[in-house]
């Protein structure tokens, strides 16, 4: 909820509709190419690789909660503490929400959405008049982007459990129709805080807090749930590791004092559901013919991000988006061979 504000002040309002469309398209689409025993199955093969993507997006959202605390707290005095100690709290409801049933679980999402369509109509009227400072810039690296934009959020949702679970539990696909929906409207609301600067308003920041903590709570059940951690220690630590998000920034800010690091940070994680995360989807899961998960493949997986990361630091950090134009182009060209010749 916060990445379609940084796409709209570097490429406008044509970067909004790149960023949106794909995400929400991915989104229902998977409740209708996946049945239930499909997602079964899916997860049966794909247990350590669900398991990684919740880790991944835990520790995300507690950097980004450190992050935002950050940049909105006072200069001085316990500004530097209270962001860890107030990300380190909103962990513990999360971890709490983690142990609830499903009952529990459809009356907490009802209450934050709420609680954020609240937010969404008291604020916009507010920041309506922002709207009109985002025009197109820069179409051709947006256009370098879009590939890599589009194919990341179509193959994404395959690697969350709690859509797997969703999909599992839900009667029926058009459910999935239904939560495109409003989830349309989440990504809109993006557009009305996206332009403030140094601050935002109180209940845009309690739209993102509950936001975040519910998303934590729903990975932390899939990591407590998953079968391929053993019921003993590591699951616990797998449960509290993504607690070191807390000093992901602390620490960058001691050898760097670049006033954009914290959102180069959280750019660089973006990346990991740029490049790290579809990639796997795309040799190892389909659409098409997957790759075996031998040792071999998975080392030319592991060497194909490691030579393609700097591309991506490239585009997203330092503005050289031409770079990824290669590399998308190809991912797509991978998968319709792989559509062929299935």
């Amino acid at each position: 909820m916060y990445l379609p504000g940084i796409i709209l002040e570097r490429y406008g309002w044509p970067g909004f509709v790149v960023f949106a469309v794909p995400n929400v398209v991915g989104c229902v689409a998977f409740g209708y190419v996946l049945n239930r025993e499909r997602s079964e199955r899916f997860l049966a093969r794909f247990p350590a690789a669900t398991t990684w993507f919740s880790w991944i997006t835990i520790l995300l959202h507690v950097y980004f909660g450190v992050w935002l605390l950050t940049a909105l707290a006072p200069v001085g005095g316990a500004s530097v503490w209270s962001p860890l100690a107030w990300t380190a709290g909103a962990y513990v409801v999360a971890l709490l929400l983690s142990r609830m049933g499903n009952g529990g679980w459809l009356v907490t999402a009802a209450v934050v959405y709420a609680i954020s369509l609240t937010a969404l109509i008291v604020v916009a009227p507010e920041q309506a008049w922002h709207l009109e400072i985002f025009t197109t810039q820069r179409p051709m690296a947006l256009a370098a982007l879009a590939p890599v934009i589009v194919l990341s959020f179509l193959l994404n949702p395959y690697l969350d459990r709690t859509f797997h679970r969703a999909r599992q539990q839900t009667p029926s696909r058009h459910a999935f129709l239904v939560f495109g929906i409003a989830f349309t409207v989440m990504i809109v609301f993006t557009c009305f805080y996206a332009p403030s600067t140094g601050w935002l308003p109180w209940l845009v920041v309690l739209h993102l807090a509950v936001q975040s903590v519910f998303t934590v709570g729903a990975h932390l059940r899939e990591i407590a749930t998953s079968p391929a951690l053993p019921k003993n220690g590591l699951r616990a630590a797998a449960m509290l590791g993504p607690l070191a998000g807390l000093l992901i920034l602390p620490l960058a800010s001691m050898v760097s004092d670049d006033p954009h690091l914290g959102r180069d940070l959280y750019l660089r994680f973006i990346g990991c559901y740029a490049l790290l995360l579809p990639g796997y989807v795309l040799l190892f899961a389909g659409p098409g013919r997957p790759l075996a998960r031998t040792g071999g493949a998975l080392l030319t997986y592991a060497a194909i991000v490691l030579l393609l990361a700097p591309l991506y630091e490239a585009a997203f950090i330092h503005h050289v988006e031409w770079l990824l134009l290669i590399p998308g182009i190809a991912a797509w060209l991978w998968l319709a061979i792989r559509c062929l010749i299935r």
